[in-house]
């Protein structure tokens, strides 16, 4: 039901056996959407073969797999969880389901269940080796991993990209994890082979913004590729938090706070826009500044991952309350 909440909508009977019914529903997605005269990409193309062939026979897993990917598409918290409760029913019916496991580990890695999900991944490829979505979710998770395991990210996105050598988003994350091993030349000529692919890609430009920035001391260079970035994507947050970074540590604080509120207007209690924030504040305005850092502080406090940031938040609280310059 397009209009409604994922709910199940009843339509004409179809006689049959159910997996004959799921062999020809490829024809019937094409159809809907030749009928919605909505255009397929290459790509599209490709992943609708590799769903329709990492499918299954059991019509009851389908459709808890189909509920689940609408709830996936809603995107928040508590739609994850519901789509994690349906696709775990759906391997009930049919374990070997590989579809359904690369969708359950991409819920559980957006829940944070590292482990789970590589599970998932892992058990999909078992399945069916040539899933190159499942390569390529693997590749995020080993980057992203606190153990830095970027050479098994390299090797992830590698795989991906044997089975699709135009797949951007393998592409640019195979510069990413090229970037994180300091291979910064490389690095950049995968998001230049990635905007090939796909010129619109705004991760390609934060990334590249990294590199000029970090590591090649190209300043203008790097606020063009952030700001292509936004203008791409104007919710990707962290081209906005980076370009906050480089306005502050260039002294055009009020460019830097403005940058900071943006992110928190779109996520309020995002721990890396508060910190900036109230650093940025400590320049231009120190009654803010303290208040930043209480804020900062309280939210901060309940997150593991910014405990040794909340330590020197409040050295610079305590110092400023006694009206000193912090460092």
């Amino acid at each position: 039901d397009p209009a409604g909440s994922g709910r199940v909508v009843r339509g004409e009977p179809t006689v049959g056996r159910p997996a004959e019914f799921l062999a020809a529903s490829g024809h019937i997605i094409r159809a809907a959407l030749r009928q919605f005269q909505i255009r397929l990409s290459e790509m599209d193309e490709r992943r609708l073969d590799a769903a329709m062939a990492g499918g299954t026979a059991s019509l009851d897993g389908y459709v808890l797999y189909a509920r689940a990917a609408w709830e996936q598409g809603l995107g928040d918290k508590a739609a994850n969880e519901r789509a994690i409760a349906l696709l775990t029913k759906a391997l009930e019916a049919d374990q070997n389901f590989a579809q359904a496991r690369v969708a359950l580990g991409k819920s559980l890695f957006a829940a944070n269940n590292r482990w789970r999900a590589s599970g998932e991944f892992r058990k999909a490829l078992q399945i069916d080796p040539k899933l190159a979505d499942a390569h390529k979710l693997l590749g995020d998770m080993l980057l992203t991993s606190p153990r830095r395991l970027y050479d098994q990210a390299v090797k992830a996105y590698v795989a991906a990209l044997e089975i699709w050598p135009d797949y951007a988003e393998a592409r640019v994350g195979l510069g990413d994890a090229q970037q994180a091993r300091g291979q910064f030349d490389e690095a950049i000529e995968e998001y230049k082979k990635a905007l090939v692919i796909e010129p619109t890609n705004a991760r390609v430009y934060l990334g590249m913004g990294k590199i000029y920035y970090n590591e090649k001391q190209l300043y203008h260079e790097a606020v063009a590729a952030y700001q292509q970035a936004i203008a791409l994507d104007p919710k990707l947050l962290d081209a906005h938090l980076n370009l906050g970074e480089l306005y502050e540590e260039k002294g055009l604080y009020d460019e830097a706070v403005a940058r900071y509120n943006h992110v928190l207007s779109m996520e309020p209690k995002h721990p890396g826009a508060m910190y900036g924030l109230a650093l940025a504040y400590e320049k231009v305005d120190v009654k803010k500044s303290i208040e930043q850092w209480e804020r900062y502080i309280e939210v901060a406090s309940t997150l593991p991952s910014e405990k040794d940031w909340v330590d020197i938040a409040r050295r610079h609280l305590a110092k400023l309350q006694r009206g000193e310059k912090p460092n």
